[in-house]
């Protein structure tokens, strides 16, 4: 990995002095070469992260956590040569908790080294963080959601009635999440196994069975922020007007002191969520075909001739406008059904642009507080009126989240290359409770008032 970086005679780590004499800086050099791995080297548990691979908002009994897998990227060495900065290492991994009412950490352990000891974190049950290793000791297991101690690892799941039949698949590290992934519709685990079936695991009462079925795969979008978003299927809103943005509602456009400089509409990409939405969608469809096909019962048994073949040179015009409407009904439960199978696969999610919403009425829009190169973020909530235009709620300004997450580098460049790790800010993650909004970026996170707006706590991470 290369970086621009600042020059190589500007170091002031590992005891050697910025705009030091360069034969003494050569001296010292030599002199502190069995130090630099040590002086490079990071505490996994207790400095901050590189970055971060993905988050869960946890919700259940024991309360509302952030459960946060975080990278630490450990320098073996780094060397500038014209004006580039070279650095080499590798990653470990940590799993954090963080109480989404105060930011205190909870539980935080080390998951080890990013290939060796790879994991994925499938996702979670009441009581339970769901994850995968390829350690084959760990393999299959839950954790603590506090602790994230692990509760029950492959070693005691393998013993547990019916559990022999399956034997885990042994993918490549990177390949993981192709063989292992948690159902949010139908709230369970989909595992592989060495033969390429799959098994369902339900993981309240932790049975386990053969299963048919594809592999879920949630397709977000690659980021949480877009100038389109919806509410409700086929109910976008968008932005209009460039460089401030108002956002519009069923073509409405609002009025002109509702408008954000750069504004984009942050998403709820929260897995949980899609899956509640996705198992709504397909009920309400399933209610509707019955009702339809009942009424096309109940309408056949009064007009038996409605479903015979129609001879249409001896039928009256009532018979058939009576096989007419019979007609129309059967072609509506076809498109029902059509719809239905098209809902049920796997990588149709009901909203294709999910808005980050606690009613269904409030929305919420990044955008920039000044015209600047270092311009940094503010975060507006607007309210949709009955006249279907919007109107501003609370704004609240992020001092320390830059708009363009690409100058939080540039403004920690010294700091950045010379110092331990190496980090990336481009990252972002967002999700509510319904009382508090959570952002993730620049490697921070911090806690919004859904209601005021006030900034609660901002942490790095």
């Amino acid at each position: 990995m290369q970086h621009p970086r600042l020059n190589p005679g500007e170091i002031s780590n590992c005891g050697i002095a910025r705009n030091a004499n360069p034969l003494r800086m050569v001296c010292a050099m030599l002199i502190v070469v069995p130090l630099i791995a040590g002086c490079f080297h990071k505490n996994v548990m207790t400095d901050t992260a590189d970055d971060i691979k993905n988050n869960l908002l946890y919700q259940g009994p024991e309360g509302n956590f952030i459960i946060s897998k975080e990278e630490i990227f450990q320098a073996n060495s780094k060397s500038t040569e014209g004006g580039v900065t070279n650095i080499s290492g590798y990653s470990e991994m940590r799993l954090s908790s963080y109480r989404i009412a105060t930011g205190e950490l909870a539980g935080r352990v080390e998951l080890g080294d990013m290939i060796e000891e790879s994991n994925a974190l499938l996702g979670y049950s009441p009581g339970k963080i769901w994850m995968y290793s390829i350690l084959p000791e760990l393999g299959l297991h839950y954790r603590d959601p506090i602790t994230l101690e692990v509760k029950e690892s492959w070693t005691e799941l393998s013993q547990k009635p019916g559990w022999n039949t399956y034997k885990p698949a042994h993918p490549d590290w990177p390949l993981i999440d192709q063989y292992f992934a948690y159902d949010w519709v139908n709230q369970r685990l989909l595992l592989t196994d060495e033969a390429g079936f799959r098994f369902a695991v339900d993981p309240s009462k932790l049975d386990i069975q053969k299963v048919e079925a594809e592999l879920p795969r949630l397709e977000w979008t690659a980021s949480i922020l877009n100038t389109s978003g919806e509410f409700q299927e086929d109910d976008r809103i968008n932005f209009e007007g460039d460089p401030r943005k108002s956002p519009t509602y069923m073509g409405k456009k609002s009025k002109p002191e509702v408008s954000f400089l750069f504004g984009q509409w942050i998403f709820d990409n929260n897995p949980d969520l899609a899956g509640k939405r996705k198992r709504e969608k397909l009920a309400s469809l399933n209610l509707a075909i019955k009702t339809a096909k009942d009424s096309l019962a109940n309408y056949s048994s009064l007009h038996p001739e409605a479903e015979l073949s129609p001879n249409w040179s001896t039928w009256t015009e009532e018979q058939r406008e009576l096989k007419r409407r019979s007609e129309d009904w059967k072609r509506a439960i076809d498109d029902m059904n059509r719809e239905l199978t098209s809902a049920g696969r796997i990588y149709e999610q009901v909203l294709d642009y999910p808005l980050l919403t606690p009613d269904g009425r409030r929305a919420y829009i990044l955008h920039a507080n000044m015209v600047a190169d270092t311009a940094h973020s503010i975060v507006s909530e607007v309210v949709l009126a009955d006249d279907s235009t919007w109107v501003n709620g609370w704004t609240t300004h992020l001092q320390g989240i830059y708009h363009d997450y690409s100058k939080a580098d540039q403004a920690g460049a010294f700091e950045t290359v010379y110092s331990k790790g190496n980090p990336s800010f481009n990252y972002m993650w967002s999700g509510t409770d319904g009382h508090y909004l959570v952002l993730i970026a620049q490697l921070q996170m911090l806690c919004l008032d859904l209601e005021t707006g006030e900034l609660l706590w901002n942490i790095k991470i």
